[in-house]
């Protein structure tokens, strides 16, 4: 006789659990609920797609790999990037970082830029959920580790050069959050942001 795999419990409420999760931040957010799919993967993945109707992608290696308080943090960092109108300010900010490649300064700021937006959703995650560690825990699982590829040197060099970059964000993030723990909620709005961008402008015209 066939034996009958027994159902995978912990996927089944895990599945609910975020659903319940993204629902009770969202209301203390102020912030429309996005729609939730869970990726077939191992590999600890978690970023939200969309511009105006949002789907929160993550996947089933991640699930197996945070806490209760570390996915909880996790997903509020992804809301407060929906409320802010993160996604579609990384678009444009990587649009324009290909029109300006040749220009150093420009690359420079715009990556100052994604990193001030980390750091601010960092700050408001916490000021939610009051829980920087669960924070902290959630981030250093995102830890990026390229696999060595004897046959390509250059693609082996671009992979760690990236991944030293992620790292280095990362890093930067776990610190700011233990140094300022619960901190006050900040606002990076879309006329600081805009201001940003003219100058980066400007700055590039005048190198041209």
């Amino acid at each position: 006789r066939e034996k009958i795999p027994a159902p995978d419990f912990q996927t089944i409420t895990s599945h609910k659990d975020i659903n319940a999760i993204i629902g009770g931040l969202c209301e203390k957010l102020n912030t429309p609920k996005p729609s939730v799919q869970i990726i077939d993967e191992a590999y600890p993945i978690l970023f939200t797609a969309g511009i105006k109707n949002h789907t929160i992608l993550l996947s089933r290696g991640l699930l197996d790999k945070l806490t209760d308080d570390e996915l909880e943090s996790a997903l509020a960092h992804e809301i407060v990037h929906i409320g802010k109108g993160s996604n579609i300010k990384t678009q444009i900010i990587y649009i324009l970082r290909m029109l300006m490649f040749y220009n150093p300064v420009s690359l420079i700021e715009f990556r100052r830029l994604v990193q001030d937006d980390e750091f601010i959703c960092d700050n408001i995650t916490v000021s939610v959920t009051k829980k920087p560690d669960a924070l902290t825990s959630a981030l250093k699982v995102f830890y990026s580790h390229p696999k060595e590829d004897k046959a390509s040197k250059i693609s082996v060099a671009k992979d760690i050069i990236e991944s030293h970059s992620h790292n280095l964000l990362l890093k930067e993030r776990i610190l700011k959050i233990e140094e300022k723990g619960i901190g006050d909620n900040p606002k990076f709005g879309w006329g600081k942001y805009i201001l940003i961008i003219i100058i980066i402008l400007k700055i590039n015209y005048m190198v041209v």
